[in-house]
């Protein structure tokens, strides 16, 4: 037994003597004339490194398992695992540092693009049939996206065998899918410059990207070239940046200093493409879409400005978003945010917005903008630069959760990030008051946060609790310089003129969204409505909102009657009111505060009116408009005249006696009044109203259309003739969403309310959404349900 063992052990020693220099002669020798697979096999048998070369480089985590993910997703799953790129700048692209291979490509793949269009014009002359050669998955060869195909060369191959005699239907055939967006030909794709923002279309490789966005797509160098020969010429790019900043940016300012633009501009500009930053490049884009909406020597929907935000989204796509977040990064995922609220007419745009706040919002966070950046080395103007980002950031966040009810992506308890410096020359005050960036952070901070949280809240708030949060919001004080009502200012400033309308907006749509749900309670009940009724301060604060929202209108339009009708929120802002107003006037139409209202419905349909010519969304709209107020009218005359005939079985505001209103209607009988805990705003504003004389039914205005269609009126019952679709509207823009095949002309089936507590408000088979104020067909879903919201 141990001599077994002891042979046993010597043999295995044996086996691990040193070897001789003849044997390794002889194994070499063996080596050279083995097959390639007994060598791999061999090979194989040695030890897995424990990374491969490039995550080595790099100090990536690898997974072994060879081409890892890492350089897989990175594109450089080739040299994986024992290649590695060469560092420096451009280095991520697979083959980045062999330019001269890439220019020898796209040498090639011109030169091709020149003999095709040449034997084109060659086979046009001779027949009508195409060349077989000029086949649709032909021409793709020269295309750079089929490098990364591995399904490209078996289908192209076997497709080459078949067009000795193609089928005309074959000939006819695009191999690109179809993605409901018109695409240019490839022999388009040459095209450079002017000549290719004279159309609205891109080459399918960029169109490819945008659609793919925010997710990377695999790097190509041909695409990256393309997206920067879209680039107009310098001049014009920096007149579009100016005319941004004038006319745009006193809303959102990232980087209020005035030399941020020119100097993103002159970066794009003289950095060469392979060492270009294209999210620097997709910033600048961003910043002309919007420069060219507010062009205002322009038409106000140019379609060069979608596709500079097509653009854009296909630059972010040159590489993950979650690589190496930055603030360049952050302030363009902002400003796309910005453009799909505010000026993209597409019907998912406020869903994209909402999915890009919740992206940008964690990129923010994984750069510690949330924290005090005093805590870090970081240099004070790149500490200012971080704060007004985050602050705008949030401010903007609030705003799109309050619209749509659903919860804001940044909890303040998480931030101890300070409020930027606002005593940088840029912040443009008079007299050294409070800037609109100072007072609009504060707004947020003091306001828009509580009531935000009373808003969403799962827990409904005792109504005390909104009449506190109402005063909260009617008590914070606005500057002088900032109220668009006070008239000891005559203002020449364009930017200041239109930060009055933002404050004013802003502040009375933040409490129209506060009282809206207590609007309808208040309008729902089963008996008639009084001013006793202890919701009845929403009523009033609804109505006083809703007026000044029309009034702020009024105001921005004759003073800025071009770039009025660039932006629609404010249009839309006072649409939201109007629809308030209606349903004001047709539940209640008894109230002192109806004929008021109604007359506030003609203010802003003749302004809709006035500018519905030179504005298509507008236009859109004002039908709707026209159904609603005319049928808030019919509702008030029909009261009237039941009332002035005795014939009126209603109590006028619950008393005996008939119009004009009383103030004292106002107590309860034990002396107490439901506008005790309210603001005295409120108060005083019932009480104006009580003391005016009651209009004569000659003073209102009429609803008609300036061309109406033959054989209709609001109260035909044939009206159905009268169709227009909200497909033609654009949703988040117009507050409204009917849905597709829809029947505006439904507006007409709104009942007479007359008796208070006639059930839920219904459009026909639609329901109004008062709560955001919007006439939808899905209220549940409200990511189809658009309101403006600043």
């Amino acid at each position: 037994m141990m001599n077994t063992n002891t042979a046993s052990s010597s043999s295995a020693r044996a086996y691990k003597r040193a070897r001789s220099a003849h044997e390794c002669a002889q194994d070499s020798s063996q080596n050279a004339h083995s097959t390639p697979e007994e060598r791999a096999h061999s090979s194989s048998r040695k030890k897995l490194p424990l990374s491969c070369a490039e995550c080595r480089r790099l100090k990536l985590k690898c997974d072994r398992v060879f081409p890892c993910q890492s350089c897989s997703k990175r594109g450089c799953a080739e040299i994986c695992p024992d290649g590695a790129l060469t560092s420096g700048k451009g280095s991520r692209f697979i083959l980045a540092n062999t330019e001269r291979l890439h220019s020898k490509i796209i040498q090639m793949s011109d030169r091709i693009r020149q003999l095709e269009e040449a034997l084109g014009n060659l086979q046009a002359e001779r027949t009508q049939e195409p060349h077989p050669l000029l086949h649709q998955d032909l021409l793709r060869i020269k295309n750079s996206l089929e490098l990364y195909n591995p399904q490209a060369p078996t289908s192209r191959l076997s497709h080459i065998d078949s067009l000795q005699h193609p089928p005309p239907s074959d000939r006819r055939r695009h191999s690109v899918p179809d993605t409901g967006i018109s695409r240019k030909s490839e022999e388009d794709a040459s095209s450079t410059g002017d000549a290719m923002l004279d159309d609205s279309n891109l080459c399918p490789e960029i169109e490819k990207l945008s659609q793919t966005f925010p997710y990377p797509s695999l790097p190509n160098n041909l695409v990256r070239e393309r997206i920067y020969q879209m680039l107009p010429p310098r001049k014009e790019a920096e007149y579009l940046c100016t005319q941004a900043r004038l006319n745009a940016l006193w809303q959102y300012n990232l980087d209020p200093s005035e030399t941020w633009l020119p100097n993103l501009v002159h970066h794009v500009y003289t950095t060469p493409v392979e060492e270009l930053s294209f999210r620097r490049l997709s910033l600048l884009f961003i910043m002309m879409a919007m420069g060219t909406l507010v062009d205002l020597n322009q038409r106000n929907d140019s379609p060069k400005a979608e596709l500079y935000h097509r653009l854009a989204r296909a630059s972010l796509c040159e590489m993950n978003l979650m690589d190496e977040p930055s603030l360049d990064l952050l302030q363009t995922l902002f400003y796309m945010i910005w453009y799909l609220l505010i000026f993209s007419d597409k019907s998912q745009a406020v869903a994209q917005a909402w999915s890009i706040m919740g992206l940008a919002v964690k990129l923010t966070q994984s750069l510690g903008l949330h924290r005090d950046s005093n805590k870090g080395k970081v240099i004070p103007e790149e500490s200012q630069r971080r704060r007004m980002l985050f602050w705008e950031l949030l401010s903007l966040d609030a705003r799109l959760a309050l619209s749509l009810g659903r919860p804001p992506s940044i909890c303040l308890e998480h931030v101890d990030c300070r409020r930027p410096s606002y005593s940088t020359p840029e912040m443009r005050t008079v007299g050294g008051s409070q800037s609109y960036h100072e007072w609009k952070h504060g707004f947020f901070y003091h306001c828009l946060t509580p009531v935000l949280n009373a808003a969403i809240s799962a827990q409904h708030p005792p109504y005390s609790k909104i009449l506190e949060v109402d005063q909260s919001v009617r008590n914070y004080p606005v500057p002088p310089t900032l109220d668009i009502f006070n008239q000891e200012y005559t203002l020449s400033n364009r930017q200041l003129g239109m930060q009055q309308v933002l404050v004013s907006s802003g502040r009375e749509i933040v409490l129209l969204q506060l009282h809206r749900n207590f609007l309808t309670e208040a309008l729902n009940t089963h008996d008639a409505f009084c001013y006793r009724h202890k919701l009845a301060p929403s009523v009033v604060a609804t109505y006083l909102s809703a007026t000044r929202l029309i009034a702020t209108l009024k105001i921005m339009e004759e003073r800025e009657p071009q770039l009025s009708k660039r932006f629609m929120c404010f249009w839309f802002n006072a649409f939201s009111g109007a629809v308030a107003l209606s349903l004001i006037v047709s539940r209640t139409p008894f109230l002192s505060l109806a004929p008021l209202a109604l007359q506030e419905l003609g203010t802003v349909y003749h302004l809709f009116a006035k500018v519905a010519e030179q504005c298509s969304k507008i236009d859109q709209a004002l039908p709707l408009l026209r159904k609603i107020a005319e049928k808030a009218r019919k509702s008030y005359f029909q009261w009237r005249s039941a009332a002035d005939t005795g014939s009126s079985s209603m109590e006028i505001d619950g008393g005996e006696e008939p119009p004009p209103l009383r103030v004292t209607r106002i107590l309860s009988n034990d002396g107490e009044t439901s506008f005790d805990a309210a603001h005295s705003d409120l108060l005083r504003c019932l009480q104006d109203i009580e003391k005016r004389p009651c209009p004569s039914l000659h003073d209102f205005p009429t609803f008609i259309s300036q061309t109406p269609p033959p054989s209709t009126s609001c109260s035909d019952p044939d009206m159905h003739s009268e169709q227009s679709t909200a497909g033609e509207l654009s949703a988040n823009m117009l507050a409204l969403e009917l849905g597709r095949d829809a029947d505006l002309s439904s507006v007409k089936h709104i009942p007479d309310s007359t008796t208070p507590g006639n059930g839920p408000q219904r459009v026909g088979n639609h329901t109004f959404n008062f709560d955001f104020g919007a006439l939808a067909s899905n209220v549940e879903n409200q990511s189809n349900t658009y309101m403006s919201w600043f």
